[in-house]
């Protein structure tokens, strides 16, 4: 066993790596510590030397403030970045053993953990305060990231980290460790051995920013970016427009004349794209993916392929299909081709996990895509189950050397498989789309899709809002920006238009993909679908590629908005008081209630200095169906009053 150790600020850090014998000898260990100059925080939190200097004056404010920090030794640490690197070296090539780096610090209103993925039984529950330390979750280059964020009960970021390997296998175990009355987190790497080397490193971001949480996640995106993947997919201009899918309404019950019909109901609706799921490449409607791998068109459901994309396309609307690529199903006709180039038998999936690191498997994969493409004139593809390639459920033979592979390492595979895919798709078409579901939504996946979707949650608006803003977080916020999706919009036709246009509100901030049967919505809900896709897309700017704010993380971010030049939205899920025009340059407001209320408490925004004057605004006020209900003139102060709004439906204040 081979230890290293270094304390610093209010930090405790210790690399292990666990070799015993003459392995032990043959490797060194090196753990040290880089502080990010003060010259250089504007690179790191991708802002202006004027915004750094306004952090850092809000910092020094915040140190006053009673209750945010109880420690002198945290409290002088704000505004900081630190480099943790571990290196592990030897001078002839081994198989590096499991090791951990472990870091340790203390509670000190670290009340809330920000994660990539929903950590509870639950997966529609983000916890909303500490998480005990046996929480854990597992990050590889198509799931997740090495990433998360402790912060306090104001929301504040009190320290986001981030490790650099994003492509291998990482074990992460985080929360409260009681035996310390501390924080803890321990990043686990070669719980799968990876082929022997010489050397390895791995660099740990640690940042203090006094920022909310949600801005503190962006910078670790702006980290990765530089330090992990700069080859982001181009993302096209249809990526950026509204998706309705066959999956909610249809499931595998699918048929050509039935999907054009819904499409030029949902083209009326403003929908410029359609997903065509599960259930064109087989006649079989028994769920499960035991016929997925042969992925040829089903005559019964398609019999007209090609005309019927073509009628497609004479809606205005592009055509992608779906591929579970991993699965060669226990019913194919492949399977016996392909079960001894695999990772395993899934008995869930009722299926087997192509193994990427043979040249066979790749070249069938590529060349189905691109086949398909070519022959139907897709614009895209949604590429589903990725994830599935993981070392973790390998079979006892997929874990044996294969001298047969191009690779031992199956993070290495999917880096070759999906590089090949992107290059052989984008030779076809230069803005092909390519759709990937959270939780394959990392660092190095935005190398091989454009469009990022939230996880299956239907029905669920609080979770499509929440699942969707942390995408937002991991994507970027600039013209570089991966498309990040909301899942598919289904709800009964019984339901209010109040109610259901819940889906689009919540989500105003990713594009939405619909998935009802339009045939089963009377005139009010189509009405209720066109008005907020106008809605959605006449703001698409503001909301897309606005500078975005989430606050409230532990309640699944009651409060959204984006600002752009002289434009705001806001969108208010909760009973909060609402501060109004908090940025000076905003001159139009326009403020979405998520809430299903009606009475809002609002004022502009204390400062320390004297109150000022009112400000006369004037307003605009509509229902959920784009109706105009009342035009009048606001004067607001820093006293809260009460404003009205109709449910689901907003406000727009335009001041001089």
């Amino acid at each position: 066993m081979i230890l290293k150790s270094l304390d610093w600020a209010f930090l405790r850090a210790q690399a292990c790596v666990h070799a015993e014998g003459e392995l032990q000898d043959k490797l060194h260990l090196d753990l040290a510590l880089r502080q990010v100059a003060s010259t250089e925080l504007c690179s790191e939190y991708g802002c202006s030397a004027e915004a750094l200097a306004k952090l850092q004056a809000q910092g020094e404010q915040l140190k006053s403030e009673p209750g945010l920090y109880g420690s002198e030794t945290t409290a002088a640490a704000i505004n900081q970045v630190w480099y943790l690197d571990l290196t592990i070296s030897s001078d002839e090539p081994v198989v590096i053993p499991p090791t951990t780096l472990d870091l340790r610090l203390p509670v000190d209103n670290t009340q809330s953990l920000w994660l990539p993925s929903i950590c509870t039984p639950c997966k529609n529950i983000r916890p909303k305060g500490m998480l005990e330390y046996n929480t854990s979750f597992t990050s590889h280059i198509c799931n997740l990231a090495p990433m998360g964020a402790f912060f306090s009960a104001e929301g504040i970021n009190k320290l986001a980290f981030a490790l650099s390997d994003c492509k291998n296998i990482v074990n992460v175990n985080i929360g409260a460790y009681e035996e310390e009355e501390a924080a803890r987190i321990t990043f686990t790497l070669f719980s799968q051995p990876l082929p022997a080397t010489n050397s390895y490193r791995v660099s740990l971001r640690l940042d203090t920013s006094t920022l909310p949480v949600f801005n503190a996640l962006q910078n670790i995106t702006r980290y990765y970016e530089r330090e992990v993947n700069n080859d982001i997919m181009p993302v096209p201009e249809g990526a950026l427009e509204p998706v309705y899918s066959t999956w909610y309404a249809f499931l595998q019950n699918l048929e050509e004349k039935e999907i054009e019909e819904q499409c030029a109901l949902a083209a009326e609706a403003g929908c410029k794209t359609v997903i065509v799921d599960d259930g064109w490449q087989t006649d079989d409607n028994n769920r499960g993916y035991a016929f997925c791998g042969d992925w040829q068109v089903s005559t019964k459901r398609f019999p007209h392929m090609k005309e019927h994309v073509q009628r497609v396309h004479a809606l205005g609307m592009k055509y992608m299909v779906w591929f579970a690529v991993p699965f060669i199903g226990s019913k194919s006709q492949h399977h016996e081709e392909y079960k001894d180039y695999c990772l395993c038998f899934n008995p869930r999936w009722n299926a087997y996990v192509l193994d990427p690191r043979f040249k066979k498997v790749r070249d069938f994969l590529v060349n189905t895509f691109a086949n398909m493409v070519k022959t139907y004139d897709l614009d895209g593809l949604k590429l589903d189950f990725i994830d599935e390639f993981d070392m973790r459920q390998a079979d006892e033979k997929a874990q044996a050397y294969n001298a047969e592979r191009d690779t031992q390492s199956l993070p290495e595979a999917v880096d070759m498989l999906m590089t090949e895919v992107r290059a052989a798709l984008s030779a076809i078409k230069s803005d092909i789309l390519i759709e990937f579901r959270q939780n394959y939504v990392g660092p190095m996946i935005r190398k091989f899709g454009n469009m990022f979707r939230a996880h299956d949650c239907p029905n669920d608006t609080l979770m499509n809002r929440m699942t969707t803003t942390d995408v937002r977080a991991m994507t970027g916020n600039d013209r570089h920006a991966t498309a990040v999706h909301a899942d598919m919009f289904i709800w009964s036709p019984l339901e209010s238009v109040e109610s259901s246009s819940l889906n689009f509100i919540h989500t105003l901030f990713a594009v939405p993909q619909v998935s009802p049967n339009f045939k089963h919505l009377n005139e009010e809900h189509r009405a209720m679908v066109k008005h907020w896709l106008t809605f959605w897309h006449d703001h698409r700017e503001l909301l897309m590629y606005g500078q975005m704010y989430a606050l409230h993380p532990e309640f699944m971010y009651t409060i959204l908005g984006a600002r752009l030049g002289a434009q705001e939205i806001m969108v208010v899920g909760s009973d909060h008081t609402l501060e109004l025009f908090s940025c000076p340059e905003t001159k139009e407001l326009t403020l979405v209630n998520g809430a299903m209320k009606t009475d809002f408490v609002v004022r502009l925004p204390k400062s320390n200095e004297q109150e000022g004057a009112p400000v006369t605004v004037n307003t605009k006020t509509y229902d959920c169906l784009g109706r105009l209900v009342s035009e009048y003139s606001l004067d607001l102060s820093q006293k809260i009053q009460e404003i009205t709004l109709p449910k689901s439906g907003y406000i727009v204040m335009q001041r001089s």
